[in-house]
């Protein structure tokens, strides 16, 4: 009989240990899942970026190429005071202006 009830609290124990298995597997799964959602919202805001900035470089390389050479704005936007302000260079080109 000691037999059998050794053979329950065996049986019992690894059926615990089953659990805490699963348990630390799906805990695992989720961070894995939720690592692995923020590395792919990083990469598509990355993505956005490079993009913007692979569109300005084959826009500038279709000016040069006909003839039209990159300058920086004569005026430029602050989102936050919600204002335009001319640059150094606009600056110049008004005071020569008749």
């Amino acid at each position: 009989m000691a037999d059998r009830s050794d053979l329950k609290a065996e049986l019992e124990r690894k059926k615990q240990r089953l659990a805490q298995i699963r348990e630390e597997k799906k805990r695992k799964e989720d961070e894995r899942k939720k690592k692995e959602s923020e590395m792919l919202q990083r990469a598509e805001n990355v993505s956005e970026d490079s993009d913007l900035d692979r569109k300005r470089r084959e826009t500038e390389a279709l000016l040069q190429s006909i003839g039209i050479s990159p300058e920086p704005p004569l005026v430029f936007y602050n989102a936050k005071e919600k204002k335009l302000h001319l640059t150094q260079q606009s600056v110049v080109l008004y005071e020569g202006f008749p």
